[in-house]
């Protein structure tokens, strides 16, 4: 069915009276971009068959990556679920939760400003010197928190790890990230969630 041979065609459809060389050569001339075009598909096909044998399994994901990639040591891992996060009464004698803003760099923070910043709590002694609060001199840093940036991580974060050698990494360009990215989220299951880390 897609093995078309345009020069059988051509000679076949031709009648036998116009089957002369400059015709056949003129109508191959015509029909070159459609041939092109044919190309680009059979290539297309044969791109989406080999595609389709890779699932969103684990062991599946990982040869595609190794193979995308032509490398071997990009594996995948599960991650441990966080545990869900409950406010409480301070009689009930748990850890303290905290609520803070977190540092962002358009803001002139001023002296008593309390922020998170690198799971960190930073209180301002001064006036921000438009740096981050960790060379800041003015900002005294306070004790390490869990963090919990959004409403999903309070009931999970990732459900799985890409682990790729540093090695590796380190040679990848932006558009190899983004390829390394397109691959995953292609395979992966729609509510599942991934981060990238080197090893």
């Amino acid at each position: 069915m897609f093995n078309i041979n345009f020069y059988n065609l051509i000679n076949f459809l031709i009648p036998t009276t116009l089957r002369k060389s400059k015709m056949v050569a003129w109508l191959q001339l015509i029909l070159s971009h459609i041939k092109k075009n044919y190309i680009n598909f059979l290539n297309y096909r044969k791109q989406k068959l080999y595609d389709i044998n890779f699932t969103g399994q684990t062991h599946y994901l990982e040869k595609k990556l190794n193979e995308t990639f032509s490398c071997q040591g990009i594996y995948i891992d599960d991650i441990v679920y966080i545990p869900r996060l409950y406010l409480h009464n301070k009689r009930e004698n748990f850890l303290p939760v905290f609520f803070g803003n977190k540092w962002q760099a358009d803001v002139n923070y001023k002296n008593g400003d309390e922020i998170v910043y690198e799971n960190y709590w930073y209180k301002y002694i001064g006036d921000s010197n438009n740096v981050t609060p960790d060379l800041d001199t003015n900002a005294e840093k306070g004790e390490r928190i869990p963090m919990i940036l959004g409403i999903n991580e309070l009931y999970y974060s990732n459900d799985f790890i890409v682990y790729v050698p540093e090695a590796v990494y380190n040679k990848f360009s932006d558009t190899d990230i983004v390829k390394l990215k397109e691959v995953v989220n292609y395979y992966k299951l729609a509510e599942m969630r991934y981060m990238i880390k080197t090893y």
